[in-house]
C-alpha cells in the first residue's frame, strides 16, 4: 500500500473572494484524466450557488491517505 496525496478542490467565491471548498477530495494525478465538466455548488461562503468546471479550480493539499492494495 503507498500514500496518495490528496487535495481538496476548491474554487472563488466571486462575491467574497474567499477560497471555497467544492465538497471534492481527490488525487491531482485522476483529477488530470477528468473531462472538463461544468458543475454547480452551494457555497459556503456567500449561501449562492455557484457554476464552477476544474477550469476554474485549484487544490488545496490535504493529509496523505493510505490506499487499499490492489485486489
Amino acid at each position: 500500500m503507498k500514500d496518495t496525496r490528496m487535495a481538496m478542490v476548491t474554487i472563488r467565491c466571486p462575491r467574497t473572494g474567499r477560497q471555497v471548498p467544492t465538497g471534492l477530495d481527490i488525487d491531482p494525478a485522476t483529477w488530470d484524466t477528468l473531462p472538463v465538466v461544468v458543475s454547480t455548488m452551494r457555497c459556503p461562503a456567500c449561501g449562492a450557488e455557484h457554476v464552477w468546471s476544474k477550469t476554474y479550480a485549484r487544490f488545496e493539499p490535504t493529509e496523505p491517505v493510505e490506499r487499499a492494495p490492489d485486489p
